[in-house]
């Protein structure tokens, strides 16, 4: 099983739902893919289908070092992230996941948790004028 990035309505960058752990490789070609978006220098919003995917605890920590090591470089590039969450109760529970964690000041973008597709592309649209006016 390969895990993809769907970069094909650039500048909104999807993450299709994932619903088994990526394993390690699969985990390291994500956080590749992650990193050809740094590279590139464009501005985009990531919209995860149900959040980001799950990985292996392997995984897991190989996307922290990396996350931490690229932080400046994803304050300049990354113009947000959408949790898109249709269930309500399971939204409920990522908005809480979410305000945590941008309580702490160390996300290095904007995140919000929506519930339909149409919310999540007007939000991201937003989110790019901002960082290009």
């Amino acid at each position: 099983m390969t895990y993809t990035i769907d970069v094909s309505a650039f500048p909104l960058v999807w993450l299709p739902a994932q619903y088994q752990p990526l394993d390690e490789d699969q985990s390291q070609a994500f956080i590749a893919g992650l990193g050809a978006l740094l590279d590139a220098g464009r501005r985009y919003v990531l919209i995860a289908e149900n959040g980001p995917p799950p990985m292996s605890e392997a995984g897991s920590q190989a996307f922290s070092r990396w996350f931490r090591r690229e932080r400046d470089r994803l304050r300049q590039v990354c113009a947000g992230m959408v949790m898109l969450i249709a269930d309500p109760q399971a939204r409920a529970v990522a908005e809480g996941q979410v305000a945590a964690m941008l309580r702490g000041g160390a996300w290095p973008y904007p995140m919000i948790v929506l519930g339909t597709r149409q919310d999540a592309e007007d939000w991201a649209a937003g989110q790019l004028a901002l960082v290009q006016g």
